[in-house]
């Protein structure tokens, strides 16, 4: 079995913001994204609302970029990672990468951004295994769905236990880092959790549990 340190991106490698945002205003500026694609979003997130599901259903809700060519989105995601994510990811979090790798446990990033915008955290971080959410691609273009599970909530639970077979994960020996209070679910599987820069009830839920707390920027 081996140790793993889990990365949480959206918040905590990168404070305060998610690379999906950021790719989100960068396409509509470039015009990329169309307003039939925000209106098309809106309608969307009225029916998840109702549905009481409104966080969870616009994260795993892609259809901006439905009809998209891939070879666009992937020209643009390169673009946007270089200009505005990169130069945001924290200092301490590519430090406590570093220092996780030198204590010889295995990196995982995740993170429920595309795969064509996460996968440029390979060469920034060199981690030893990336979860983001893999798109569906019909005939060259995006379909605006996710295949499979979205790494997001319950969900990254059950990616993290559909891993530890292949992965050799030890979760009493590894150690999970990340923001959100949905992320809780899966942290409770580890031996070691931090909370980095945490919202309200994910601080109450930490100190509750006995977590440690950081702050990165």
């Amino acid at each position: 079995m081996a140790s793993w340190a889990v990365f949480d991106v959206d918040g905590t490698l990168l404070p305060g913001d998610s690379m999906e945002a950021r790719f989100v205003k960068r396409g509509i500026r470039q015009g990329m994204i169309s307003p039939a694609g925000l209106l098309g979003l809106l309608g969307n997130a009225v029916k998840f609302f109702f549905r009481g599901n409104l966080t969870g259903g616009l994260k795993e809700d892609k259809s901006l970029l439905k009809g998209i060519p891939l070879s666009r989105v992937e020209t643009e995601a390169a673009a946007c990672f270089s200009a505005e994510i990169a130069p945001r990811l924290s200092r301490v979090g590519r430090e406590t990468v570093a220092r996780c790798r030198e204590e010889s446990y295995h990196i995982l990033l995740m993170t429920g951004s595309p795969d064509f915008l996460a996968r440029h955290l390979l060469p920034a971080l060199e981690p030893d295994q990336l979860i983001s959410a893999e798109m569906e691609i019909f005939g060259g273009r995006l379909s605006g769905k996710v295949k499979g599970l979205h790494p997001y909530g319950e969900a990254k639970k059950a990616l993290l236990l559909r891993a530890q077979p292949q992965l050799q994960i030890d979760f009493s020996a590894s150690v999970v880092f990340a923001n959100h209070h949905s992320d809780a679910v899966h942290m409770e599987l580890f031996g070691r959790a931090v909370a980095v820069n945490p919202g309200r009830k994910l601080e109450r839920i930490a100190r509750a549990q006995g977590w440690e707390i950081e702050y990165w920027r």
